[in-house]
């Protein structure tokens, strides 16, 4: 599928197969504000659990504790960069997520201050824009996506 399509088709493919997400990151109030969003727009409860960027080392093993806990099938992580990259990279053998990545601020950006493309201001726009910045990602999306087919 074309680029521009993969956010929204990741999120089609998901509610049909009932794939579940976990969103990590942004300021306190911010995940569950884009939970919300991600429920208006795309009309999909598979948001299981969330939970702020805001954490020091002992919160950060209860957040780890959570997320294999709740086993969801996607970890969004928007902890910003590089600190995202550094937190998978250090925990994601300790998560049972099919899909973990990074999308910087998208959930700050997209829900707090409205900075997405000025056509198009949802949730997969912010995606769109995350997803230029991390280009290795697409590999792993589709892969993810053909398991679903």
């Amino acid at each position: 599928f074309p680029s521009h399509d993969r956010p929204s088709r990741l999120i089609e493919k998901s509610k049909e197969n009932g794939f579940t997400f976990y969103f990590l990151g942004g300021k306190p109030g911010i995940a569950e504000k884009a939970k919300q969003k991600f429920v208006e727009l795309f009309d999909y409860q598979g948001v299981i659990g969330l939970h702020h960027g805001y954490f020091d080392e002992n919160l950060e093993s209860v957040i780890i504790d959570e997320i294999r806990n709740l086993k969801p099938d996607i970890l969004m992580v928007c902890l910003g960069n590089p600190k995202q990259e550094k937190w998978i990279q250090d925990n994601f053998h300790l998560l049972d997520a099919k899909l973990i990545f990074g999308n910087g601020g998208a959930f700050n950006s997209s829900i707090a201050f409205g900075l997405c493309n000025k056509y198009v201001n949802t949730l997969v726009s912010c995606w769109i824009c995350g997803f230029v910045h991390h280009v290795s990602l697409y590999s792993f999306i589709i892969g993810f996506l053909s398991l679903a087919s």
